[in-house]
């Protein structure tokens, strides 16, 4: 994990690899969205090494009821350190398919996007199962290879379509015009809506 102080959050990459992504920063869409939301009591679960920052920024805006969950422990006491007073019952070292609870908001910034292709229908199928009634997945999609500077292409964008149609409804599904590095990867902005207990019984259909 890249070492990033609060003072000093930036775009970061690993070895000189322009194409490898570390973002010790809140996205500039998710933090748009993040700076719209009026209900500062819902129940919001952040997910990924990636994303502790933005887990750092809901807490000190007053979004007390935020869950971290990585199963990296060094990123954990890494985020403990900067925010002590965190709650710790709401930190979670696991695994996120292993994870239980209910949440109004999911905040997805890397992690979909570092899975490999076969376990990405079980991420949207653990999403939906953690998600509350009407409850959302809101955060950024990046190219399928994760560390390739390639453009979103049109059949990438329906391979997504594809994977989430059946669990979501599409609040909003558009290409990032806020991208901190555009010119090193495309990004889509997402906001997903949950459906109802019909894509349940898809699901457990589903093999």
């Amino acid at each position: 994990m890249v070492s990033c102080s609060p003072e000093n959050q930036v775009l970061k990459f690993d070895s000189g690899n322009t194409s490898e992504l570390n973002y010790c920063v809140v996205l500039p869409p998710i933090k748009e969205y993040i700076n719209q939301i009026t209900n500062q009591g819902i129940k919001i679960l952040v997910i990924g090494t990636e994303n502790t920052f933005t887990a750092d920024y809901l807490f000190r805006k007053g979004f007390t009821n935020t869950h971290y969950l990585n199963n990296d422990s060094s990123s954990i006491k890494d985020f403990i350190k900067r925010l002590p007073h965190f709650p710790s019952e709401q930190l979670f070292c696991e695994n996120f398919f292993l994870h239980s609870g209910k949440y109004d908001l999911i905040l997805e910034q890397t992690f979909f996007s570092s899975l490999p292709r076969s376990q990405r229908y079980n991420y949207v199928k653990k999403v939906h199962e953690l998600l509350s009634e009407k409850g959302k997945l809101v955060g950024v999609l990046f190219n399928p290879e994760f560390n390739t500077q390639d453009a979103l292409s049109d059949a990438i964008r329906n391979e997504y379509c594809l994977l989430f149609k059946n669990c979501f409804n599409f609040m909003c599904f558009e290409e990032v015009y806020n991208s901190l590095k555009s010119e090193a990867v495309s990004e889509i902005f997402i906001i997903l809506i949950k459906k109802d207990c019909v894509c349940r019984q898809r699901l457990s259909s589903k093999k």
